[in-house]
């Protein structure tokens, strides 16, 4: 007998109990952590080998009644719907656990990874769902229908196009050659085989129809794509081929999801009495640019959904506090849309001339496309006529503080035809010197006559809604005038916890996760003995130990980024790599193309000589990031490690102050940083640490950071 909405959602809470089953999810996730191609190491932690088929059983079960719950949802208005989100999840990590770096040979490997991704999705993670399909994963033994749903959950929409197209195409897929060999006594051709291609035709007519409809925009297409799909689900059914039926099932519900939260839906379209003139035409030209990127940006993320709808409204002053990663700058962006909507001009606030660069970049990709000009200031102190000038000419300026500042007690009148302004790293006011000349920037704005003209909107990943100060904040930004902040604590990735212990009587590094089951590696690092002049066995020192640590997880296939609190270890640790590499213990560290590194080289050479530490450490593969480093060097490395270039990067506190570096593994050299005034060591504070943990796990490239 069938279940009610409310029987389906307590049976979901009674199998999502983290004790349910003897802790089976958190067995499965610590396995997960350490298990690579089916193998625990030796001396890890035990594990049935039940585990993979139970956490199969209760991924597919548990996924299978939060599909129907959703189902349920949709005849619900919608404060009365139950929560889906959680199952999902639970589903996704469960199928995931169960084979993500299992075994290779098993051959329902790919099928289950595609299904564990499209959970990941409906639970409001594609990013997730994206990294957990490598391009290798569409090489293993998936059916056709499999394949296309993986490629939509990579948003690879081009080969997903091709892969239609080419089917369709096939004569041997059209009904007359499906007719002609049941007619053919001798080819074994049988019904079953007639209805599994009928089947998929019709599945792939109905992807080509939603592909289109979200590309374009077009409601009346988006139904007829989802209604094609419910008709394979219900001829699925009817005929028994369960394959196909999970498939039209996880992607009416994908296409659903993409649907609701496409910028087609979530940005409003005129004529409205709220829009201006321009608004059809700078929404339409936006979603189009981004929908043209790889992956293409066709939605937003559950993290972005309250501020979109707010960010069109010129009159609604934001503080947004979002982690780290979680798409803040995208928010940026949609108020921006507006201002440039109604003919007003732009200028973003950065508290370093390094993120500056960086959010010029961003920008310009997004805007230039748009006809908007996008430019910058900063670099030294004060302001010529020339800065004026683009204060008062660019659509869109990126400006450090002190520079703005300056430029308006040149001349107040720069910013009268500006219409927004976005404070971005809004917690870097406080005591320190740069802190302070942000706040009175902000102060001196806030006070303006005109104030009233010009919206503002302050990012931070930083901002605390537990602490009483944070809404005297937002109420200050907002002059008093009623509204709350956005606060969304969700991330596009999972970020693990975890120590690294040497111990000499095992000549091996423990590595050990700090949650659930608390998963280890004995000898994830391994001690090896001197190397030709060299007299003790590696690693010996504090310094050689980071060294092995950053080149065992590259080896492992992660972007490694070692964090040092004082700038001043930066290039002894960096020159520590080229000796260590020269003693051949850096065997795991693959150096980057040659042509991939000719440009930030050159930069290198010019710049900084051609003996310089980071120069010589960007030979190995070894990137180095710090504020004493020239722009153009720090623009090179940045490039080159969001193109998954560099194995390591070493970088100092600028990367605590906003600078966008991420990677998938994150080292921290020390947590201590030498006081002068004490002359001591001292702990980094909270907030460097939360800030600086920010940047493990990048969206669309990991799973785990």
């Amino acid at each position: 007998m069938a279940q009610s909405p409310e029987q389906i959602r307590a049976s979901l809470d009674r199998y999502l109990a983290p004790d349910f089953r003897g802790r089976l999810r958190a067995r499965g996730i610590a396995r997960g952590m350490v298990w690579r191609k089916g193998v625990v190491p030796e001396g890890s932690p035990s594990f049935p080998d039940r585990l993979s088929g139970d956490l199969l059983d209760f991924g597919y079960g548990v996924l299978a009644l939060a599909l129907e719950l959703r189902d349920a949802n949709r005849t619900r208005a919608a404060e009365a719907r139950f929560i889906t989100s959680d199952a999902f999840e639970v589903a996704a990590e469960a199928i995931e656990s169960a084979v993500r770096r299992g075994d290779p040979t098993d051959g329902d490997h790919g099928r289950h990874l595609v299904v564990s991704a499209a959970a990941f999705h409906l639970a409001g993670f594609a990013a997730r769902s994206f990294s957990l399909l490598p391009a290798s994963a569409l090489a293993r033994n998936l059916a056709s229908g499999e394949h296309a749903l993986a490629l939509l959950l990579r948003r690879d929409l081009v080969s997903l196009r091709e892969l239609i197209v080419n089917w369709l195409a096939l004569e041997e897929n059209s009904d007359r050659a499906i007719a002609a060999r049941l007619k053919d006594d001798e080819d074994d051709f049988g019904p079953d085989d007639a209805v599994l291609l009928a089947l998929t035709s019709a599945y792939f007519r109905a992807v080509g129809l939603g592909d289109t409809a979200l590309v374009t925009g077009d409601e009346a297409l988006y139904e007829r794509a989802v209604a094609a799909l419910d008709n394979v689900i219900e001829a699925s059914a009817n005929v028994g081929n369960l394959p196909t039926w999970w498939v039209a099932t996880l992607t009416t519900h994908l296409f659903r999801d993409l649907w609701d939260q496409s910028l087609h839906v979530q940005l409003p379209k005129g004529p409205r009495d709220d829009l201006p003139e321009r608004w059809d035409e700078l929404r339409r030209d936006f979603i189009v640019q981004l929908a043209a990127r790889r992956p293409p940006h066709v939605d937003l993320w559950p993290s972005q959904l309250e501020a979109a709808q707010r960010s069109i409204d010129p009159a609604d002053d934001l503080v947004i506090a979002l982690p780290t990663s979680a798409g803040k700058t995208r928010i940026a962006e949609l108020c921006i849309l507006r201002a440039l909507a109604d003919e007003r001009r732009v200028v973003y606030v950065t508290p370093l001339r390094a993120l500056s660069a960086q959010v010029e970049r961003v920008l310009a990709r997004t805007f230039a496309p748009l006809g908007a000009s996008v430019t910058s200031l900063y670099g030294a102190i004060g302001a010529s006529s020339v800065d004026s000038k683009t204060l008062v000419d660019a659509d869109v300026v990126v400006a450090t503080p002190e520079k703005l500042d300056f430029a308006l007690r040149q001349d107040s009148h720069v910013l009268d035809s500006v219409g927004l302004i976005v404070l971005d790293e809004g917690h870097m006011i406080g005591l320190g010197s740069r802190e302070i000349r942000y706040e009175v920037l902000i102060q001196r704005l806030l006070r303006r006559e005109d104030a009233g003209e010009r919206r503002i909107v302050c990012l931070s990943a930083m901002f605390n809604p537990k602490d009483a100060q944070f809404q005297d904040f937002n109420a200050w930004l907002r002059s008093d005038e009623d509204g709350e902040p956005v606060h969304v604590e969700w991330r596009p990735t999972r970020q693990r916890l975890a120590h690294l212990d040497w111990f000499p009587s095992a000549n091996a590094a423990r590595l050990s996760f700090l949650e659930g089951e608390a998963a280890f590696v004995p000898r994830f690092v391994e001690g090896q003995p001197p190397r030709g002049r060299r007299e003790t066995p590696y690693p010996a020192t504090e310094i050689e130990f980071c060294i092995a640590a950053a080149n065992a997880f590259a080896n492992d296939g992660h972007t490694v980024l070692v964090y040092s609190p004082q700038r001043s270890q930066i290039d002894p640790l960096v020159r520590e790599f080229r000796h260590m590499q020269k003693q051949g213990y850096l065997t795991d560290l693959k150096a980057p193309e040659p042509a991939d590194l000719v440009t930030a080289l050159a930069i290198g050479r010019e710049w900084l000589g051609n003996k310089h530490a980071a120069v010589q450490a960007l030979e190995l593969g070894v990137g180095t990031h710090h504020g004493a480093l020239p722009r153009p060097f720090q623009s090179a490395i940045e490039d080159l490690l969001d193109k998954k270039r560099l194995p390591v990067v070493v970088a100092s506190p600028t990367l605590a102050q906003g600078v966008d570096l991420s990677c998938s593994v994150l080292l921290f050299r020390s947590l201590t940083r030498f006081d002068p005034e004490t002359e001591t060591q001292k702990l980094i504070s909270p907030a460097e640490f939360a800030n600086v943990v920010g940047r493990a796990g990048r969206a669309y490239v990991d799973l785990d950071g």
